[in-house]
């Protein structure tokens, strides 16, 4: 409880008291941002974020100008500095290009040389043009192939700085020519660098074939190392790409590991590095046995035609029986959304090949008849609607009634004499009346007519297959019980295909009466009225099974006073 003296305080200086108090929590927010020195860097890192994003957004030009020195200085200095890393980095990008460009020079070549062979006339020329029509094959590859043929004997791979030998593809037992592998490579670095030196010191100039003997080095080389193929023979057109191919993944996946290389390995890289050279050094022999054909995309081509064909097919009529259901389920909507057939037996079914909607039931007369048309014409304007609708005979019976209470009302002012002849009148009346009643059906035998007409039908367990049109089903069910008499029941009898045992279809069947018997309490038909039964596969409509049987079914039958 405050002192007096606080609350007159409070009294006459309320506004001013909220204000200190106001300043105070500011000021100690303000010390909790810039109190020292860690918590300002950190309030001043937000708020630069936050100004870069927003100059990046709205003034994106101006913060690039700023910013476009300062970021050119800082990469400027780091291509200095990692000249080596970059190399090696964007050499596999340029490789590829490189090998690009072999690719369409051996193109080149072949044209030139086929032209240069259509201007000779010797023996030897019409024998490879001979051969060249017999098999198929163009006459310089015939030419070529008149060559020795090309073998592979190892694969190295030499540290470029020191000339060491890091690791080879064969064994000294096992390649054809007993050559000292360290010595090479160390002949191999002293000749790229005199060949360099001597020619003109351009780095781009490398040297890319080395010939001994019978052998040849098909050379590539990065800042780290240098990958050389001892083969023998003439190679074919598609070496050099295939070539290039497999230089490109190898500095990819080793680039980093022989960057730092100072003569040795760790066991674990080094027998891994041994591996991968192998293997892609049986890769490139399997690609020269094939003759450095690609792989062929012909049968790839031929299936994936094939499954956009099926899949187009399958998709086409998947896209029809969607269409086809959705039309059914428009159609069954406007129908029950029409007040003046509530009740009314009336179903619509599309014909698929004709796409014709047919539409067959009884309504009460000619104007529900035009308002049928009238509902589906709106709802469905393009599709072609036949009607099969039996009207009932129109019988105005409560008009009737009323014009005999007018003729009692004054039968009261009659004299007595005239009673007789009015007695006929009636007498004649009423035998017209009696045909009338009975001509009008009666609210069971409407729902007699339904039931015998209408199911429910489900995919899989209790699941519906057209949700929509069985609610429909089930509201003109529901209205119809609600106008038949209070002593009628309904049964409600599920029913299974024979797909599972006799006891899961008799527990499937159970349970898809019972939630149709939920449905229709919860439309407000009393659970006293309800009677559930299951028969599982018992009365089959098809022989069909699966979700699309229509065995998957819940059925009615009204319940008479009488059976108990």
């Amino acid at each position: 409880m405050r002192k007096p003296e606080e609350e007159i305080k409070r009294l006459l200086l309320e506004a001013e008291l909220d204000l200190l108090e106001e300043l105070k929590d500011r000021c100690g927010q303000l010390e909790t941002r810039v109190g020292d020195s860690p918590a300002l860097r950190q309030s001043v890192r937000a708020v630069i974020l936050d100004v870069l994003r927003d100059a990046g957004v709205e003034d994106h030009d101006r913060l690039a100008k700023v910013m476009a020195p300062l970021v050119l200085t800082s990469m400027r200095e780091e291509i200095r500095n990692s000249s080596d890393m970059m190399v090696d980095a964007l050499y596999p990008i340029t490789g590829r290009l490189v090998a690009a460009a072999v690719g369409n020079a051996f193109r080149e070549m072949m044209e030139t040389l086929n032209e240069k062979l259509d201007e000779g006339f010797s023996l030897e020329r019409w024998k490879t043009r001979l051969r060249a029509k017999a098999t198929g094959r163009s006459e310089a590859e015939l030419q070529l192939q008149g060559n020795p043929p090309f073998e592979f004997q190892d694969l190295l791979i030499i540290h470029r700085q020191t000339g060491l030998l890091i690791a080879r593809a064969r064994n000294v037992e096992e390649t054809l020519e007993g050559i000292d592998s360290e010595l090479v490579g160390g002949m191999l670095t002293a000749i790229m660098t005199f060949t360099r030196d001597a020619m003109g010191n351009s780095s781009s100039d490398e040297l890319r074939t080395l010939s001994f003997g019978t052998s040849e080095l098909f050379l590539r080389t990065s800042p780290a190392i240098i990958l050389a193929v001892q083969a023998k023979g003439s190679a074919p057109a598609a070496f050099e790409a295939a070539l290039e191919a497999l230089f490109c993944s190898f500095v990819e996946t080793w680039g980093d590991v022989l960057r730092g290389y100072d003569g040795a390995l760790d066991n674990a890289d080094r027998k891994a590095l041994i591996e991968d050279l192998q293997r892609r050094f049986g890769a490139l022999d399997e690609a020269r046995r094939n003759k450095f054909r690609g792989r062929s995309y012909k049968g790839p081509a031929v299936a994936g035609l094939v499954a956009v064909i099926l899949v187009g097919w399958f998709g086409y009529h998947g896209y029809q029986a969607w269409r086809f259901s959705d039309i059914e389920i428009t159609a069954h909507d406007a129908i029950a959304r029409t007040a003046v057939l509530q009740g009314y037996p009336v179903n619509a079914r599309l014909d698929p090949d004709t796409e014709r909607l047919h539409v067959t039931g009884f309504l009460p007369d000619e104007a529900a008849r035009a308002g049928l048309v009238r509902a589906l014409s709106e709802a469905l304007p393009e599709i072609e609607t036949a009607f099969t609708i039996a009207v009932l005979p129109t019988t105005d019976v409560s008009g009737l009634r009323q014009a005999l209470e007018t003729v009692d009302q004054r039968l009261a002012d009659l004299q007595e004499e005239e009673l007789t002849r009015v007695d006929d009148r009636l007498s004649i009346l009423d035998d017209r009346l009696v045909p009338l009643e009975l001509a009008r059906p009666s609210e069971t035998d409407r729902l007699q007519v339904w039931v015998s007409r209408e199911a429910v039908f489900f995919s899989a367990g209790t699941t519906l297959r057209n949700p929509d049109r069985a609610q429909a089903k089930l509201r003109a069910l529901a209205g119809l019980m609600g106008r038949a008499p209070a002593a009628l029941r309904l049964r409600v009898v599920g029913y299974s295909d024979s797909a599972g045992s006799p006891a899961q279809n008799l527990r499937v069947s159970q349970d898809r009466a019972r939630d149709i018997s939920r449905l229709l309490s919860g439309l407000g038909l009393p659970e006293s009225r309800l009677l559930t039964v299951g028969r599982a596969a018992e009365r089959p409509l098809s022989s069909s099974s699966g979700v699309d049987s229509e065995n998957r079914r819940v059925e009615f039958e009204v319940v008479l006073p009488d059976e108990g």
